[in-house]
This record gives C-alpha cells, structure tokens and sequence, in this order.
C-alpha cells in the first residue's frame, strides 16, 4: 500500500487542503495517522476517481473523468473544464535569459550600502 502526504495528494489532484479536508469530511477519501501525520492511501485517490490499476485509460481520459467525478461532487463548475482537463500552459517552456536574476541584485546592493 502506497502512502501519499497531504500535500501530494493535492498535487496530484490538483486540489487545495481545504478541498481535500472537504473529501475527507464527506467520506470519501480516507486519512491514515502514521507517527502523528496525515497520510491518504493512493488506492483510494484511485476509487475516487473511478480508475482502476488495470483500466487501460488514456491520460486525456483519465483527465476528463477525474473532472467529472469534481463536477458530480460539486467541488468544480463547468467552466473549469479547460483548466482541468486541457491545461493551457502544460507545454510551457521557460524562455533562457541573460543576466543576473533580480534576486542577485538585490543582495549586491544590499552588500554595497
């Protein structure tokens, strides 16, 4: 059994806390106190979301009925759809700059005075 952290599970849910205290609240996913801390089994992400280990889904499909169980839980609308399903800046590439970056700046600066 595969243990996930409070904060990688709403990583990888793409959740808030306060979103998955609201899960956990209504049943619906589990907490494991392991040690004083907060864990969530991933074979319970995995029911929530109705996949199984062996469903042979597509990531886009796995995507599209993660946000469909959202929407039946009433923790998304309908016009979130695309930032959940299709996110617009999934193939962002940051763009190579010259330079010192502003936080190297900012400490000379502060050495000088």
């Amino acid at each position: 059994m595969n243990l996930l952290t409070i904060r990688e599970v709403c990583e990888r849910l793409r959740i808030s806390r306060a979103t998955l205290y609201k899960l956990v609240k209504r049943g619906m996913l589990p907490l494991v106190k392991v040690g004083g801390k907060s864990l969530v089994p991933e074979e319970a992400i995995l029911k929530l979301l109705g996949v199984t280990p062996r469903s042979p889904l597509s990531e886009e499909q796995a995507w599209e009925r993660y946000y469909e169980e959202l929407l039946r839980l009433g923790l998304t609308t309908p016009e979130s759809r695309e930032a959940i399903v299709a996110p617009r800046f999934a193939d962002f590439v940051p763009v190579e700059v010259s330079g010192k970056p502003a936080s190297a700046l900012i400490i000379e600066e502060r050495e000088a005075h």
